[in-house]
């Protein structure tokens, strides 16, 4: 009777030793899967966190070529009511001067509240033609000058649409979808004093 109690207690220690081994494996299973999810997660966020910030950087960027874009046409502006003689190209001058002025306040104004660093100046090569042009006779300075503005109107507008329907930072998109009417606002003024000028 002994003998069969030994081998009870036996075959029951079997039992317990076999569930135990079980649930450490499957506590093993869970940690790993516990682990998997963290470490899966981690990948997210982190996608998360490098997506954001290449983001950033392209609306920083673009901001920063639009800035130089403006700073150019400030300069040719200023250039123009100096340099012109037909009194529509110096007052078209004077008012692209005074709203560029302001579109550059604002961008300034929204980079420095999403800490973006950006341009500051215009570009060499704008620069460049700026002292090209000043060499001109005035009636050819005064048609190229024209074009000159109808082309960066031009593709000033076809950008800032084009940004509008990216996924972009929302104060940007917000300033761009106000802005848009303004630069072709600019471009139909330059069109209606072209046809004036000979």
């Amino acid at each position: 009777m002994k003998k069969k109690f030994e081998k009870i207690g036996l075959m029951l220690l079997a039992v317990a030793v076999f569930l135990s081994c079980n649930d450490a494996a499957d506590t093993d299973s869970d940690y790993e899967d516990s682990l998997r999810r963290d470490s899966i997660a981690r990948a997210d966020m982190t996608t998360t966190v490098t997506d954001t910030v290449a983001k950033q950087d392209g609306d920083a960027q673009w901001v920063s070529e639009v800035l130089e874009s403006n700073y150019a046409e400030i300069a040719f502006a200023k250039q123009a009511q100096q340099k012109a003689t037909n009194s529509e190209v110096k007052n078209l001058a004077t008012m692209l001067e005074k709203d560029h002025m302001a579109l550059v306040n604002e961008a300034k104004d929204l980079a420095s509240k999403k800490n973006w660093t950006v341009a500051t100046a215009e570009t060499s090569d704008d620069m460049k033609k700026r002292e090209d042009m000043m060499d001109e006779d005035v009636n050819k300075y005064q048609k190229d000058w024209l074009e000159m503005m109808e082309d960066k109107h031009e593709r000033s507008i076809k950008k800032f649409e084009d940004a509008a329907d990216d996924d972009i930072d929302a104060d940007l998109k917000t300033w761009i979808n106000n802005t848009i009417p303004k630069l072709r606002a600019h471009h139909d003024k330059i069109m209606q004093v072209q046809k004036n000028v000979k």
